[in-house]
Formats: C-alpha cells, structure tokens, sequence
C-alpha cells in the first residue's frame, strides 16, 4: 500500500470505528446529556476523519468543508464532553458558549477561504494568521480540557478513578495520532508520518469502548458473554490471517516468481497449524484482560449451600455469607442489614477484606459502625419492590426520566451510606426482611451479569437457610417449654414430699413441744429434709447455670477415685447395706489437670447411681485402666440394668426411673467430664448391671 492508500484505509477506519462507538453509546440512553454530547462530539471526529478521506478520494471543497468544520469544532466539543462528564457544566456553562461561538467564527472563516480558493490541497491551506488563530484555539482548548481531567484524575478514587485514566489514556493517544494531520502545513515532507500515525485515532476508540464495558464509562452497563468475545477474537484472527495469506502471495509472486496459487496453498497449510494456537493465546489473554477475577460459578453455589445447613443462628448465617460473597467476588466490604419493626433496617453484620478501615483499598475513606440504620421508610426498598430486581446503583442514573430525580438522590445517599455499589435483598415471604450491601470489589472492576445472578441465588439460599434458622428456634423453644414443664412437674413433685413433713411436724409442734423424743425426732427429720430440697436446688443450678471448671490443678486420678468410693460407701444409706466395693487398680499414680472437685461430683452421682441400682445388694467394681494419653475409669454394678430402649436417654436432664431425684445427676456428670476434654459411655444387660466408662485425658500418659 502506497502512503496516499494507508492514509485514506486510516481514516476510514477512524471514522467506522468512532461511529459505531457513538451509536452505541447514544442508543442505549438517548435521553441522557452525557450519552448525547459524546455522540456530538464523535461526530465531529467523524465528520473530520470521512471528510478527508472524501477529499482524498474526489479532491472536492465539499470534502475539505467537511473535515476543517470537524477539526475545528472538535475541541469545543470536547471541551464540552469533559464538562458534562465531569458535571461542570452547570456552573461553568458560559465557557461552553464561548468556544463553540470561537468555533463557529472560525469555521465561517475556513469557508470563506476555501471558497476564495476555489480548490485546495489535502493540507491546512489557509492564510497565516487565521492559521495561527485555529491552532492557537484548537490547541489551547484541548489542554484545557486534559488540565481538567487530569485534575479529576487526581481528585477521583475507585471505579471513578479508573473511568478518567482510560479516558484520559485513550484521549491523548487520540490526539497524539490525529493531531499529525496537521504537520503537513508546517512541512511538506512530514506528510509520511501522518498516515501511520492517524491508526491511534480507533485506538482511542478501542480504550473508550475498553472503558465502558470494564468501568462503566458514561454509566453505561454493556454485559459481553464470553462466547461473543472469543467468536469476535476469532474472526478478527481469521481476518488478520486472510490479510497475511494476501501480504504474502503478492510478495513472493513478486520476488520468486513463483505462481500464486502455490503460495496461497503453502501459506494456508502454515496459518492451519498455527491458528488453534493462537487462538488459545489470544483467549488466555481476554481471560486476562476482560475476566481478571474468576470463579467457579456452582461449586461457589455448593460451598455455601453446604454451609449454611450447619448455621441455626442470623448472626452466623450473615457473618459466612458475608466472608464468602467478599471472598469470591473479591469485595471490599459487604453489610447484611436486618429489619427491625419500629425502627427500620439496622446492621448486624459487616465484613471487611481490609483490617484498617479507615481507608479503602480502591482509595475511598469510609468508617464502619454497627449502629448504621436505615428509616422504615427506605426508597431503595420501594423501589426495589416496584422494580422486583436486583439494584445496581451505576444503572439508576439512566431511569431518572421514569424514577424521578428526587428518588434516585435518595436511593444513591443510601448507597452512599455504606460505600455499596449494589443491593440484594433477601426475601422472607415476599418482603425484603435482609438487605445485601455490597461494597466496590477489591479491583474496581464493575459486577458482571455472572455476578448479579451468583448474588441473586445466594440471596435465595440465604433466605432458605434463614426460615430453617427461624423453625430450629422454633424448635428449641418448644422443647424449652417442654423441659421447664417437666422440670417444674418433677420438683413440685420432690419438694412436696420433705414440704409435707416439715408442714405435719410444723402444726404438731405446738401440742408436743414438751416432748423430749418428738423435738429430737423433729429435728432429725427438718435436718434430712432440708437437705433433701437443697441437695435439689444444687443440682437444678449446676445444670442450668453451667458453670465450667475453673479452679484447674493437677492431682493424681487414683488418690481421688479412692477418695470418693470411700466417701459414697460411708454415706448413710448405703453403710449398712450388703453391697461390695472392689477395686481392681493397682496403679499409685496417675496425674490429671483438672478441676478436682468438679470430677468428684461427676463419680460420686454416677457411684450413687450404681448403688441405688443394686438395691441394697450386689457388686461395685471400681477399675482404672491407662491407655496412653488417657485413662479409662470403669464404675460397674450388679443391679437391674437399663432397657435398651431408655439407654440412649439416660444422659437427658430430667429422665429417671427412680423414686427420688430429678433426673439431673448423670446429665450434670456428661457435662463435667466433656469440660475436661473426657468421654462418658454406659453399656447395659436388664437383670445383669450397668457398666460406665469414663475416658480422660491424663499427664504421664503410657
């Protein structure tokens, strides 16, 4: 190609490219003033880039017309662009006006000129002063508009941020290549780099479009599936290859003189191996460059369905959601908001991807607080109830003709309030009863479709595993209720037999208090009973106040199992009776680091419980055997066993087969031996006995 052909094939490219972009870009919100002045101002780029290529081509003024008018309204406009996109244009409106009047004064005289001339060259042809006048315009516009977004630049953080450099990145390229056109009037001989240098003009585009489809630029949502990209990489590939085969022909043809058609088929066996290749390449590097963040869309779904049926409490269900949505999307932060009748949404969980909150990884200052509320009357929930989607606070501002101003403000100040980019509701019946805040991602890259529809069924398992939290209470309430019934049946039951002794010896003491025997027996019998009722009382309290050991010592095991079997045999009860107590240790020491007390009330219940078994007759067997970093306490006795359907109860508060007690003792005994890191298992025969094994955890382990 001649530099006349890459010159006109440069700006015909320039003036496709930027055509399609400002057609998209106006398309998809028409009404928006942003949307319409990029498209305003791409047409003048276009206007500029086709009306040379048109003078080129057919050496008309019409053509020449054209392109000066674009060049010379292309720096109002983009001063204009600027301006709006960086809302100066209400408060600086005036300066606007100003350059598109310089614009058109300068244009008029351009035709005037041209017209003078009756033909012109592809060069700037115009006389030295209105030259110089153009230029100083033209150029002085230009970096006032770059002053400004590099000012903004500077100011901006987050996706924001992100918006300006590709912008202001793509824009100097833009102008850097364009600008080239007018080198040619200051020398000729500078003609030959303009061409090659007018290919940055749809390099510019490539950025915008980059811009917009990444960051958002404009506002604008433009959701890309992956297949699409791959297929347009492909064909562009294939083009590229079809080019080269050409490129190629053509050269050889020329040089070896060999027949083309045998260039062209060894050319396309070459570009045969090397295409699926470099297809793979090119799809590694759009991964890389469109899809930085990736995960695996269902086993994501499944690690948090798997989850969340092991989490009965809000507070748990919201703190694993919020690590595992800012985990995999890579977020900021995240807030779950729960709603509080009366009072309005109220936060109760907020992670974090950052210890130090006071800055955000993206640049943005936010401050966390758990008394963040919300008012009853939220516009962001109304609307979410109208729309009945998912809220993405980037996309408001192109429904401010339909929503209204006034509540889309509204609505971003609630964004705003928690630094979030997006809101999720979690539905429970039909109302919004949980909202999602989801805080910028950690990139600042804009929430894909893939994103919206993670956060969307995760919302909906949330809301599941939310109503299974709320029936499990249920639940657990119900049998609360239960138990504290039983409780209460069972103690009316144990305290009103000791009530009515001491009530019988009460109403007789005033007609035998003289009586030797009667106040000695009355004394014996008030003494037993009360302790009766506060042995009762003790036992209520340790297992509903659950207090774990705390004073921790060591001791030797052996020393304080002999201890209690000696104490629990002495005890009144059980001292005249025919039962035997063996013990079948030999050991003299084994250490235990413990609460000591607390482990001699667990085997003097569940020592008592083998005596009261055996009904004043049979065998107790005490043994202890060391089993290396444990030991195994093995209490069995002689009596009438345990039906094999009451086994798995006998651990339960408030189950017993017994006259007296409550049900309380073996249940207390489990807890204090798995405070100590210890096991309690029971076997049981009916008419053969009952064996407990207590495995603990000892010092001198063999």
């Amino acid at each position: 190609m001649s530099i006349v052909q890459h010159h006109l094939a440069a700006l015909l490219i320039s003036a496709a490219s930027i055509f399609i972009l400002a057609l998209f870009v106006l398309l998809k919100a028409p009404r928006k003033k942003i949307n319409r002045t990029f498209a305003f101002y791409s047409s003048c780029i276009v206007l500029w880039s086709f009306g040379q290529a048109w003078y080129i081509t057919f050496e008309s003024v019409f053509g020449a017309i054209m392109f000066h008018a674009g060049a010379i309204f292309i720096s109002s406009a983009f001063v204009h662009f600027v301006y709006t996109l960086l809302k100066l244009d209400k408060i600086k409106n005036r300066a606007v006006i100003f350059l598109y009047i310089g614009s058109f004064m300068f244009m008029v005289a351009d035709i005037v000129t041209l017209n003078v001339q009756g033909k012109v060259s592809n060069l700037v042809y115009l006389r030295p002063p209105l030259l110089i006048a153009i230029l100083l315009f033209w150029s002085g516009s230009l970096l006032y508009a770059f002053v400004l977004l590099f000012k903004a630049c500077g100011r901006s953080t987050g996706l924001s941020n992100k918006q300006l450099k590709f912008l202001l990145t793509g824009s100097l390229i833009g102008y850097a290549g364009g600008g080239t056109n007018l080198l040619p009037a200051l020398d000729p001989v500078l003609f030959q780099i303009n061409p090659f240098a007018t290919y940055a003009v749809p390099v510019y585009a490539g950025i915008v479009a980059y811009a917009i489809y990444r960051y958002r630029l404009m506002g604008i949502n433009m959701p890309l599936k992956r297949g699409m990209v791959y297929s347009l990489s492909a064909g562009l590939l294939m083009g590229l290859f079809v080019v080269l085969v050409l490129t190629i022909t053509d050269a050889l043809s020329v040089y070896t003189r060999v027949d083309s058609f045998e260039v062209s088929l060894f050319s396309a066996v070459i570009i045969a191996f090397l295409f699926n290749p470099l297809r793979h390449r090119i799809q590694v590097l759009i991964d890389r460059i469109f899809y930085k963040k990736t995960y695996n869309y269902y086993s994501t779904l499944k690690k948090v369905s798997s989850g969340l049926s092991s989490k009965f409490d809000l507070q748990e269900i919201s703190d694993f959601i919020g690590n595992e949505v800012c985990n995999v999307l890579g977020l900021r932060d995240m807030y779950v908001l729960s709603y509080v009748p009366g009072t309005g949404y109220r936060v109760i969980s907020h992670t974090s991807m950052k210890s130090d909150l006071k800055t955000g990884p993206c640049g943005n200052s936010y401050s966390a607080s758990s008394n963040l509320e919300l008012e009853p009357s939220l516009d962001i929930v109304r609307y979410y109830l109208n729309a009945k989607d998912i809220i993405i606070k980037d996309e408001l501002s192109g429904h401010e003709r339909d929503t209204g101003l006034d509540l889309v403000n509204s609505i971003n100040r609630s964004f705003d309030l928690f630094n979030a980019k997006v809101m999720v509701p979690v539905l429970l019946e039909n109302s919004p009863s949980l909202l999602l805040m989801i805080g910028e991602k950690m990139s600042c890259d804009i929430f894909t479709r893939e994103d919206i529809s993670l956060l969307g069924t995760i919302s909906e398992q949330m809301a599941i595993a939310v109503k299974h939290a709320e029936l499990y209470r249920d639940k657990i309430h119900s049998e609360r209720l239960a138990s504290i019934g039983m409780m209460s049946a069972t103690f009316a039951h144990e305290i009103r037999n000791p009530l009515t002794s001491l009530k019988t010896f009460a109403q007789l003491m005033p007609e035998k208090y003289n009586d030797r025997d009667f106040r000695n027996t009355f004394a014996k019998i008030v003494e037993g009973e009360i302790e009766k009722i506060d042995g009762l009382i003790s036992d209520l309290l340790d297992f509903s106040i659950h207090k774990k050991a705390t004073r921790m010592n060591n001791f030797n095991l052996v020393t304080l199992l002999d201890e209690t079997v000696d104490y629990v045999k002495g005890k009144a009860p059980y001292s005249k009776g025919s039962i035997t107590v063996k013990k079948k240790y030999s050991e003299r020491e084994i250490l235990v680091t413990g609460d000591s007390s607390k482990l001699n009330q667990a085997f003097v219940n569940i020592l008592t419980n083998g005596y009261q078994a055996m009904n004043g007759k049979g065998l107790l067997t005490v043994d202890i055997n060391p089993n290396g970093n444990h030991a195994e306490i093995v209490i069995s006795d002689t009596g009438e066993g345990i039906e094999p359907e009451s086994i798995s109860k006998i651990f339960d508060p408030f189950i017993t087969t017994k006259e007296m007690g409550v049900g309380l003792g073996l249940a207390i005994s489990k807890r204090i031996i798995e405070d100590h890191k210890g096991e309690l298992h029971v076997e049981s025969a009916v008419s053969k006995g009952t064996s407990f094994t207590i495995t603990l955890p000892v010092q001198n382990g063999t």
